[in-house]
């Protein structure tokens, strides 16, 4: 029999090196969620109430006929975002249980779920080209480099050695949904968990926040003896006009709002000057 090419040899050699060391990880032989668990991801454990009421206000926005539910011709066909492509994509990751529409757990919990992919994997990103290759990934994705290299051939499903956001997404959804509730479920289960922690904060806070130190009283009365330092002209009431210049001056990025650093950065006015000083 001839011998084997010195080349045809190695390439056979290296192709039965890579096919043991880089074994395909699946679902059905771990518990719920452990691809996942070593990268990083969190899912819906991740989000706060801000951010699932973010989620669900979006699909609102494009729930044209308010039945709560997404159609293929309402989301894919009729929709502005992206592409038909990735549009008819995302739909069908979406539809968890495959009946053709799209709820708003089932959009808020697919939002959840490919945000936190992208975050994660693109952090991955080391010399920032765009695309993970199979060595950033192993060298970031987790210390256990074996585990690393086996949930990369999953992700690289056309199998060259880099990871694209469509197809990643595919493979994580899938794991992220694995042997778990419905998304209905899961996320009212995350907003009831948020609900109580906040009614838990809130019912730990002091009653009496008139003498809070650290900054001007918050209590009703409090409030009032505050912003009565803002009547420049001594009348006993304080006027739009004398409102409207504190908020002009403390509006430093000019967007028409006070947001918490510039409320924290309001001074109180000089006593003899008519209104506060407007910012040109």
């Amino acid at each position: 029999m001839n011998a084997l090419h010195p080349l045809t040899h190695s390439i056979l050699l290296f192709l039965a090196l890579h096919a043991t060391c880089a074994k395909s990880i699946r679902p059905e032989g771990f518990k719920p969620g452990t691809p996942l668990g070593p990268l990083g991801a969190k899912m819906e454990a991740g989000v706060d109430l801000q951010k699932i009421e973010g989620y669900s206000r979006f699909f609102d926005f494009t729930d044209k006929n308010n039945d709560g539910r997404h159609s293929k011709v309402e989301y894919v066909d009729n929709g502005k975002y992206l592409n038909p492509q990735s549009r008819a994509g995302i739909f069908n990751a979406s539809d968890n249980d495959r009946d053709g529409c799209v709820s708003r757990a089932e959009y808020v919990l697919n939002r959840i779920i490919t945000d936190e992919a992208k975050t994660i994997v693109q952090a991955m990103d080391a010399n920032k080209d765009g695309k993970v290759e199979r060595t950033e990934f192993i060298k970031h994705a987790m210390p256990d480099k074996k585990l690393a290299a086996q949930v990369f051939v999953d992700l690289d499903t056309d199998r060259n050695g880099i990871l694209h956001i469509p197809e990643y997404l595919k493979v994580w959804g899938k794991w992220a949904r694995y042997d778990r509730p419905s998304p209905e479920k899961r996320i009212s289960a995350r907003k009831a968990e948020l609900e109580k922690s906040n009614q838990e904060k809130a019912s730990s806070r002091p009653t009496d926040l008139t003498k809070r130190p650290g900054g001007p009283p918050f209590g009703r009365s409090g409030l009032a003896d505050h912003l009565m330092q803002y009547d420049a002209n001594k009348n006993g009431k304080v006027e739009l006009e004398e409102l409207s210049g504190l908020i002009r001056d403390a509006d430093r990025n000019k967007d028409g709002a006070l947001d918490r650093k510039e409320l924290n950065s309001i001074r109180v006015p000089i006593s003899n000057r008519k209104f506060p000083l407007r910012r040109k």
